[in-house]
């Protein structure tokens, strides 16, 4: 018929979330892969105007309502609604920087990681960033790399360790918790690149001197 038709070749992962019957991957390079595990089969959604912010996806979550946020680096968060549509939050709605490292819903509030800090999503605006701008910064790194809230603890990890804050105590005060870590040694140093939680325990991806 004269019809040309293009593919994009998914070679990487870089989260990975589910819910119901749907399994939704965030790709380096192809935007993101929904699968049906129900009907077995896959489908694509890729970069689009209107619609998601590009093809380089680095986070995923779902609140509680069902919508889902996608880190878009370079580009702020890519929010698609239960019912279909689109929208974006990026610096213009207030967050610290629009490279997004990492996502972690808690209701139907979103807090975002970026490298220049931490934001909260209210469900409606950006209700806050931790640092706010001409504030000394309470983190050893500003580059949020993993969020948990355990009760009323709220966890970051950037690469410098592992910090905790009560929620439930305003202003936040934010402790390090490194204490079991890699830690320094000769040139290595302590890498931490990820958080995880059962809803219990909590997780580190770290590297260095063990």
């Amino acid at each position: 018929q004269g019809q040309w038709s293009s593919f994009i070749r998914a070679t990487s992962c870089n989260d990975l979330i589910a819910l119901g019957d749907t399994v939704w991957v965030a790709t380096g390079q192809a935007g993101l892969l929904r699968y049906s595990r129900s009907a077995g089969t896959w489908s694509a959604i890729t970069r689009e105007p209107s619609g998601l912010a590009a093809n380089n996806v680095s986070a995923l979550t779902y609140d509680r309502s069902g919508n889902l946020f996608a880190g878009v680096p370079g580009k702020g968060v890519s929010k698609l609604d239960t019912d279909g549509r689109w929208s974006l939050l990026n610096a213009f709605d207030g967050l610290p920087s629009d490279t997004v490292l990492t996502l972690r819903a808690q209701g139907d509030t979103v807090w975002i990681g970026t490298t220049r800090g931490l934001a909260l999503y209210d469900g409606k605006v950006i209700a806050g960033s931790i640092p706010d701008l001409g504030t000394a910064s309470p983190f050893t790194d500003d580059h949020i790399n993993g969020i948990e809230v355990i009760g009323d603890t709220l966890f970051i990890s950037n690469p410098k360790g592992v910090q905790m804050a009560l929620l439930s105590q305003r202003p936040l005060t934010w402790t390090l918790i490194n204490l079991g870590l890699p830690i320094t040694f000769g040139t290595r140093e302590l890498n931490v690149r990820g958080l995880a939680s059962d809803g219990h325990n909590l997780l580190a991806l770290a590297s260095g001197a063990n």
